[in-house]
C-alpha cells in the first residue's frame, strides 16, 4: 500500500510515507512529575514567584500530557516557525527594495512614455512652422 486511503476522511495508514516521514520528527519523551524546589522558602519573592508560576506551568503540561506528546507538538511547531520565518526575514525586505525599485522605474518609464506621446504634438507644431516658412520663402521666389 502507498498509505493512501479509498475512504475519505481517514487518517493515512500507520506504514504510510506520510506517516513514516513525520515520525521521524516525532520523538515525544515521558516527562516526570514536576518537583518543588526544595529551596523555596529561601528565594527572594520574585524568584518565589517565578518558581511558582515555572512549577505550576510544569504541573498543567504534566496533567495534559505526561507522556511529552504535548513538548514535543511544540517543539515541531516551533522548529517549522523557525524554518518558515528565516526565510521570510530574508526575503521580505529584499522583496519589499525590489517592488521599490520596480515602482520607481515604472513610473519613469510612464514620464518617458509619456514624453514619447507629445512627440506627434510638437511634430504637428513644427511641420506648421516649416510649412509657414516654406511657403514664405516660395513666395519670396516667386514674386520676385
Amino acid at each position: 500500500m502507498t498509505g493512501h486511503n479509498d475512504r475519505p476522511g481517514e487518517l493515512p495508514e500507520p506504514g504510510g510515507r506520510r506517516t513514516r516521514t513525520l515520525l521521524v520528527f516525532w520523538s515525544p519523551r515521558e516527562i516526570g512529575p514536576p518537583r518543588v524546589e526544595p529551596d523555596l522558602s529561601r528565594l527572594s519573592p520574585i524568584e518565589r514567584s517565578a518558581e511558582v508560576i515555572r512549577y505550576s506551568l510544569c504541573r498543567a503540561e504534566y496533567w495534559i500530557s505526561p507522556n511529552g506528546w504535548l513538548r514535543e507538538w511544540f517543539r515541531i511547531n516551533l522548529w517549522f516557525a523557525v524554518v518558515l520565518a528565516i526565510p521570510a526575514i530574508l526575503v521580505a525586505p529584499l522583496a519589499g527594495y525590489l517592488l521599490g525599485r520596480i515602482a520607481a522605474g515604472s513610473g519613469l518609464m510612464a514620464e518617458v512614455a509619456q514624453n514619447l506621446s507629445r512627440i506627434p504634438e510638437a511634430l504637428r507644431s513644427g511641420v506648421v512652422v516649416v510649412a509657414a516658412v516654406a511657403v514664405i520663402f516660395v513666395l519670396k521666389f516667386i514674386f520676385r
